[in-house]
């Protein structure tokens, strides 16, 4: 994994997360958070999100594992706001293919 940038409040933000839980290690999406988060870190969500894309996953299966996983790590409210950035991302990802 890969450190691509820092939050506000110090937490290194990492890339490359896509790979780990959908490559041969297939190592479960709550698993990798908890570790994330256990050493202040969290994931790239776009990063994630276009990861998931290139490797040809649909966005509700993107969605649907993100809002089961995020929410039993760091909690419901959390969880909200990453799929309301990832709904925004999706949604401006959309029109920039219609254009």
């Amino acid at each position: 994994m890969s450190v691509t940038g820092q939050t506000e409040d110090g937490k290194l933000v990492v890339g490359n997360v896509f790979e780990n839980v959908s490559s041969r290690l297939g190592l479960p999406l709550e698993f990798v958070l908890d570790v994330l988060d256990k050493h202040g870190m969290v994931v790239d969500w776009v990063r994630f999100y276009d990861d998931s894309v290139k490797s040809g996953w649909s966005y509700k299966t993107l969605r649907l594992r993100v809002d089961s996983s995020v929410g039993d790590v760091y909690g419901t409210r959390y969880r909200d706001i990453v799929l309301e950035r990832l709904d925004w991302h999706h949604d401006h990802q959309q029109k920039d293919v219609t254009r």
